[in-house]
C-alpha cells in the first residue's frame, strides 16, 4: 500500500539576508589574507609579483640605453644649431623627461593606477609653484638668459665688483669662475 503524500498549503522559502558590499581592504588586511593562503597559491603569487619586478627592471635598463642614446643624439644635434649653454639645457630638459617617463611606465607596470599618481602629483606641482615663486621668476629668467644670448660660456662679466669668467649658465644661476679658481653662483 502506497504511503500518503501529505498536501502542504503554505510554503515559505528563508530568505537570507542581503550580502554587505565588499570594502576594499588595506594594506595590513591583504597581507594577512597572503600568509593564510594555501602555499601553491602563495608560490603563484609570488611567481607573479617576481615576474612583474623583473619585467620592470628589464623595461628600466632598456629605457635607461636608449634615453643615453637619445640624449647624444639630441647633444650633437643641438650642438651646431645653438649655443653651449642652449644644448646643454636641452640635453638636461630631454633626460628629465625621460626619466619622469621611465619612472610613470614602471609603476604602470607594477600594477598601479597612474592616473591617481599623476593627479596627486599636479596637485603637489601646483602647492609648490605657488609657494616657490621667486625660484619659478629665477627660471623665467635663466630662460631668457640662455635664449637672449647676453652672455655666453668663457665670458669674462662682473656683477657686484665680482670679476670672473662664465663657467655654467643654468635655469636659476650663472656660476662664475673667480681669477683664484673659486666660484661664485649668482
Amino acid at each position: 500500500m502506497p504511503l500518503p503524500i501529505p498536501l502542504v498549503t503554505n510554503m515559505t522559502k528563508e530568505v537570507a539576508p542581503a550580502a554587505k558590499p565588499e570594502t576594499q581592504d588595506n594594506l595590513w588586511t591583504k597581507i594577512t589574507n597572503f600568509f593564510e593562503l594555501p602555499d601553491w597559491v602563495k608560490m603563484e603569487e609570488f611567481q607573479s609579483l617576481m615576474t612583474k619586478i623583473l619585467h620592470v627592471l628589464i623595461w628600466l635598463v632598456i629605457a635607461y640605453l636608449l634615453l643615453k642614446i637619445i640624449c647624444r643624439i639630441v647633444k650633437k644635434v643641438t650642438q651646431y644649431k645653438m649655443s653651449p649653454q642652449a644644448s646643454n639645457l636641452t640635453v638636461k630638459i630631454v633626460k628629465q623627461l625621460g626619466f619622469i617617463i621611465m619612472f610613470v611606465e614602471s609603476f604602470s607596470l607594477l600594477g598601479f593606477d597612474i592616473l591617481t599618481i599623476l593627479g596627486a602629483a599636479s596637485i603637489i606641482g601646483v602647492a609648490v609653484g605657488f609657494a616657490s615663486q621667486t625660484s619659478l621668476s629665477n627660471i623665467i629668467s635663466g630662460l631668457f638668459l640662455v635664449g637672449e644670448r647676453q652672455i655666453n660660456l668663457g665670458d669674462t662679466i662682473e656683477i657686484q665688483g665680482i670679476r670672473g669668467q662664465v663657467d655654467s649658465i643654468n635655469l636659476m644661476s650663472v656660476l662664475l669662475r673667480l681669477p683664484n679658481n673659486t666660484f661664485v653662483r649668482v
